[in-house]
């Protein structure tokens, strides 16, 4: 993001450039959904209303209050997915192009934030073995392909990212122990799921130091009890699909991780 945005930098300092980019993060990141969408549906209100739901997520708000940039530009999880959706459902992909085009993915998420990319790395792989799971013949079938895509993935990244990667855990300032020594380590509570947080109209001491002395919205795992009917029949009405089972255990397991130690 500081690349894209040294333009603004150099025209207006640096603060302008960030208050733009924190304002455009869920613009794009909701776009960068709407795009990945179109792989499953053309109805553009079902894709509008993934888009919104993707840029506008409390886990967006919960970040976007705090300026935490590198977890509020997510167009790396979508586009992924788009990626992988059009090499594993269409056969005439070329296997060289998507794992080119994963690798220049990742290393742009690398520089955003490696978070996210751990994030969406451990989620992707929970995917990917639920996918071979349910549809073992066809992973098989495309053994040759799978293999020849992840190999110039993992020489991209290789190439692009060796020695960034080396720099971050083993260069002159790495960080060594415990990245915040002071802070409990903790995951979302069982029920954040449905229940929006007591605190989730009040402010916050730490917000306010930044700068923002709105509501903290809610809980970072929250979704609520209609989206989850939502999703519940979804799953109901495209059971014949593989993709649902993929995307319903997937999150399921990422739900459970959301819970912590």
């Amino acid at each position: 993001p500081s690349f894209v945005f040294a333009p603004v930098t150099w025209l207006f300092g640096p603060t302008a450039a960030f208050n733009v980019a924190v304002l455009l993060a869920p613009v794009l990141s909701g776009w960068c959904m709407w795009l990945a969408l179109g792989r499953l549906s053309q109805m553009w209100v079902a894709r509008a209303a993934g888009a919104v739901l993707w840029g506008f997520s409390p886990f967006m708000f919960s970040h976007e209050i705090y300026g935490h940039l590198s977890l509020t530009v997510l167009f790396f999880p979508p586009l992924l997915f788009a990626l992988l959706y059009d090499f594993l459902a269409d056969d005439r992909r070329d296997p060289r192009v998507i794992g080119l085009l994963i690798g220049l993915l990742t290393t742009a998420q690398f520089f955003t934030g490696t978070e996210t990319l751990a994030i969406t790395t451990i989620t992707t792989l929970i995917a990917l073995v639920a996918a071979v799971v349910l549809a073992p013949k066809a992973a098989w079938r495309r053994r040759r392909r799978i293999g020849i895509a992840a190999g110039m993935a993992a020489l991209v990244v290789g190439v692009l990212l060796g020695y960034p990667v080396w720099w971050l855990l083993a260069g002159p300032r790495h960080v060594t122990g415990q990245a915040w020594p002071g802070s409990a380590v903790a995951g979302a509570g069982l029920g954040g799921i449905i229940h929006i947080g007591v605190r989730a109209h009040l402010g916050s001491f730490f917000a306010q130091i930044g700068g923002y002395f709105g509501a903290i919205g809610p809980n970072t795992a929250f979704l609520g009890s209609g989206l989850l009917i939502l999703i519940a029949v979804s799953a109901v009405v495209w059971a014949r699909q593989r993709v649902a089972w993929v995307l319903m255990v997937t999150a399921g397991v990422a739900w459970l991780l959301s819970l912590g130690t």
